[in-house]
Order: C-alpha cells, then sequence, then structure tokens
C-alpha cells in the first residue's frame, strides 16, 4: 500500500506543469549570427566568445558584464532578450518573435497541499513584433492586435476564439500565417 501511495506521490509530483498556450518550438534560425554577443541597455554591443553565464554575471572576452546591465546576449544557439528584469529565450524568430520562460517551484514536498508548495513548473510565454517590438506577455488580444493587418494569421486567432475547447495549434497556425507572409 505505501509503495502505491509513493508511486502516486512521484507522479502528481512530476505531472504538476502548469502552461498556457503550448506553442511549437521553431528551433531553426532562432539566432541572430552564429557569433556570442551581449548588448547592453546603453546600446552597446559586444561581440566574442562568452565563457561564463552565471546567475549575476556574463563574462565575455574575459570581462564581466553584470545581468543588470544586459539587455540581450546570444549563447550557445540560444537568444535571450529581458522582459521586466528577467530573461527570455526565444522560440520562435519572425515577424512575430515568441519568447519563453519556465519558472520552477521545488517548494516543500511533504505536508503540502499547494501545488507551487509541492513543486511544480509553469511556462510563460510573451511576443514581439519585429526585432525592435516591444516584448509582451502573451494573450489572445495582444496577438490578435499584432496580426490585424493579415488577414490569413487573424483568422486563425478568431478561430481559436470560437472553439470551447481550446486547441492551441491554431495560434501556431496564426504566428506562422504572419511570419511566412
Amino acid at each position: 500500500m505505501n509503495k502505491i501511495i509513493l508511486y502516486g506521490l512521484i507522479l502528481f509530483l512530476f505531472g504538476c506543469t502548469t502552461s498556457l498556450p503550448i506553442l511549437k518550438e521553431k528551433p531553426e534560425s532562432l539566432v541572430d549570427g552564429k557569433d556570442d554577443f551581449v548588448e547592453l541597455f546603453d546600446g552597446t554591443i559586444i561581440q566574442g566568445p562568452i565563457s561564463e553565464e552565471r546567475n549575476k554575471n556574463i563574462v565575455i572576452n574575459g570581462n564581466y558584464y553584470h545581468v543588470k546591465n544586459i539587455k540581450s546576449y546570444q549563447y550557445k544557439s540560444k537568444y535571450r532578450t529581458t522582459y521586466k528584469n528577467t530573461f527570455v529565450t526565444r522560440t520562435i524568430k519572425g515577424k512575430i518573435n515568441v519568447f519563453k520562460r519556465t519558472s520552477n517551484s521545488p517548494g516543500d514536498m511533504f505536508g503540502s497541499t499547494s501545488m507551487a508548495r509541492a513543486g511544480s513548473s509553469a511556462t510563460y510565454y510573451y511576443i514581439q513584433k519585429g526585432d525592435a517590438g516591444k516584448v509582451e506577455f502573451f494573450d489572445i488580444k495582444t496577438l490578435e492586435e499584432m496580426v490585424k493587418d493579415n488577414p490569413k494569421a487573424l483568422y486563425w486567432v478568431n478561430e481559436y476564439k470560437k472553439l470551447k475547447k481550446k486547441n492551441d495549434s491554431y495560434l501556431d497556425y496564426a504566428i506562422e500565417a504572419y511570419n511566412t507572409n
């Protein structure tokens, strides 16, 4: 009986993942060029190999740069930019860029009824129209506003909104339609 309870607890803990929506990632051409770089908030771009990526610093060309001074950077084929003092990773590159951030909450496994304290993770998505546009939290209204000038993409957003049981593929279709026209 104890093995069944333990097995159930393990399944519960590993199954506590929330994400809304789930967008398909496009691994091809997510980066800007081949080389590592750091872009500071003052507009300075430092190119060269990044040797370390730490919680508070990034080391490029032997120099340390505090993350509070970094607007975006590219390292190991991943491009990251800031959204409200947090780095988000680009998963789709195009006329509309999609970024994501995963938040883990390991918490206290025992004696807790809260999923946040029992251990869970959540995935958050962000979108940006054009490379110079503002990175915004992903929601249907924001996506709809971004694609309103493309009838094919707007069609997929409207189809998604009509569904009782939401299908995130429609959002993928909308972004793909916008990025290919």
